[in-house]
């Protein structure tokens, strides 16, 4: 890098300013393919000052954005990218408006923006723009999937497959393919193949030249071990994940795969991996950008809940109890189910039936909007206890009846709190059980 460097200024000092680009233009390319982005970050951001027209300004932006996406820095993208498509359009339009009609945008909006329904309208209209490059309208069709999970919509989730499969081309796009099965299964599908297919993205994952893909892959893969009943080789994939994200410096990415390393350790009853994890997770925030919302509660939430089956209350806890959930603006419903069951968690230890009651009736309002998605036995669990404290044991054994019956994604027996509230309501359970209602091919789960 530094040859290339050398070299630039040569030829800008012999009056050849159009070789001397050429030279950092190649040089950040290489760095981006041979995954080494932030290297290549410094170059386009170089390219792009410099530039002394509009083309090639542009230009040098979209090697920017693309090497600040493969070093996972979306915050980033996302400023500049919205900030280069209103210039280019003369337009002040918002991020997801523009994201109708720019991958890039859509992309990095996908993993920073609390707004779901926003993001995946966007992809959704993206994927279905015959006008757009085909390439294009796959990649916002897998953003539309994941996303159409996230709300827990059958029939969207359904058309967003539909989609992916019809754009994304199984031979030249093999990674695309096998995500978008695994998404579809997880929320829809069969879970038999759940750690087959997990194998399968884990070996894909290594031919991505991007370290912040081959994570996300990776974490994709981990989940699918969790819904699989895998925990083990989950936290396996995980580690191989927390060590590519230390080797390349990718602090979104580090906090996004320690947070689901921490709940699969928590579930799995593993609270010594989970403290660990959670030290890990605290030096890795610090390198956050205080914007990223997402990443912010996830810690709040996942150090509360380490410290209370831990049963050591300290900084966690207290950051739980200081964050005003009325005034955050959780558009995305599990995150919010989740900052409540960790509320009613809380309550439930110190037998504090006005906080039981006062998160309590708001979890189980947004229940229905999120028990179809995968791995919210904590959720459920902390519902059906709020449930009990508010309405009587025979309405909290329904709830948790219902769930594990017809609507569960996730292999093996209950975890977390439901297996508390499971184990410790049983009677209720079997005589207040409903009848099942969906999915018959989960037998195995009660």
């Amino acid at each position: 890098v530094r040859l290339a460097w050398d070299c630039a200024e040569h030829w800008q000092m012999a009056g050849e300013p159009a070789r001397s680009r050429g030279v950092l233009r190649e040089c950040g390319e290489a760095l981006v393919k041979l995954g080494m982005p932030r290297g290549a970050i410094d170059i386009f951001n170089h390219l792009a000052s410099t530039a002394d027209n509009d083309l090639a300004r542009y230009e040098a932006l979209e090697g920017y954005h693309g090497a600040l996406a493969s070093a996972g820095l979306w915050q980033q993208v996302v400023r500049s990218r919205t900030e280069m498509l209103c210039d280019q359009l003369g337009s002040h339009l918002t991020s997801f408006e523009l994201a109708r009609q720019d991958i890039a945008l859509l992309e990095a909006l996908s993993h920073v923006s609390t707004h779901v329904e926003a993001v995946l309208t966007s992809a959704r209209a993206l994927a279905k723009d015959e006008g757009l490059p085909r390439v294009e309208r796959a990649r916002a069709a897998l953003v539309w999937l994941a996303f159409s999970d996230n709300l827990s919509s059958e029939d969207e989730t359904r058309s967003a497959y539909a989609a992916a499969t019809e754009l994304v081309d199984s031979r030249s796009d093999i990674i695309g393919s096998t995500l978008a099965k695994l998404i579809h299964d997880a929320s829809v599908g069969e879970l038999g193949g759940m750690a087959d297919l997990a194998e399968r993205i884990v070996i894909l994952s290594r031919d991505s030249p991007s370290p912040a893909a081959q994570t996300r892959l990776l974490r994709a893969a981990a989940l699918a071990m969790r819904i699989a009943n895998e925990c083990d080789r989950g936290l396996a994939i995980l580690a191989e994940a927390i060590a590519i994200c230390e080797a390349n410096d990718l602090p979104h990415s580090a906090v996004s795969t320690l947070g689901l390393s921490i709940a699969i350790a928590l579930e799995d009853e593993r609270i010594e991996r989970a403290s660990i994890d959670g030290r890990n997770l605290e030096k890795w925030m610090r390198s956050v950008e205080k914007t990223d919302l997402v990443s912010k509660v996830d810690w709040v939430l996942l150090s509360a809940r380490i410290e209370m089956i831990s049963g050591t209350h300290g900084d966690g806890v207290k950051r739980i109890r200081d964050l005003d959930w009325r005034h955050l603006d959780l558009k995305t419903p599990r995150l919010h189910a989740l900052f409540l069951a960790t509320r009613v968690h809380l309550a439930h230890l110190e037998a504090d039936d006005h906080s039981l009651k006062h998160f309590g009736e708001p979890l189980i309002s947004i229940l229905p909007a999120i028990w179809r998605t995968s791995c919210v036995d904590y959720v459920v669990g902390a519902a059906a206890y709020a449930d009990r404290s508010i309405n009587g044991p025979t309405s909290a054994a329904r709830l948790a009846s219902v769930y594990l019956k017809s609507f569960r994604r996730q292999r093996g027996p209950a975890r977390g709190l439901l297996a508390d509230f499971v184990s410790t309501n049983a009677t209720e359970l079997l005589a207040h059980a409903e009848p099942r209602i969906v999915a018959p091919h989960r037998s195995d789960q009660v």
